[in-house]
């Protein structure tokens, strides 16, 4: 009788191991679905940029205010730099029209990021 008990005792946390092990298991496992989020669609060739404007004290800040272009500051092309996907720095595409006051970024083959700096105006 005590070797028939102590068999079962053995089967059943075999049997309850087994199944935290399972319950475990699936668990990680377990899809999540995360609310329904709308992206921008991304071409592989586009490019997107950081505005940084100078402070009085001679340093960078992103620039957030609204409209978002710096108009009231000048541009720094010197300091301004576009950098790949691969976070190489790709040098001649970027340009700046000085009479629209507008960057382009020309002859983009892959993705790239650029860092637009803008220094404060000259008094």
């Amino acid at each position: 009788m005590k070797r028939s008990v102590m068999i079962l005792v053995i089967i059943l946390v075999v049997i309850e191991i087994t199944a935290t092990y399972l319950m475990y298991k699936s668990s990680i496992n377990r899809e999540v679905k995360l609310d329904d989020v709308e992206l921008k669609e991304i071409d592989s060739k586009s490019s997107m940029a950081m505005i940084m404007v100078e402070t009085e004290e001679g340093k960078y800040i992103e620039y957030t205010k609204e409209p978002t272009w710096p108009e009231e500051y000048n541009f720094n092309s010197e300091k301004s730099v576009c950098i790949s996907e691969k976070g190489e720095e790709v040098k001649g595409i970027l340009t700046f029209d000085e009479e629209e006051n507008k960057a382009y970024v020309n002859d983009i083959k892959e993705g790239t990021y650029c860092y637009l700096y803008f220094d404060l105006p000259k008094q």
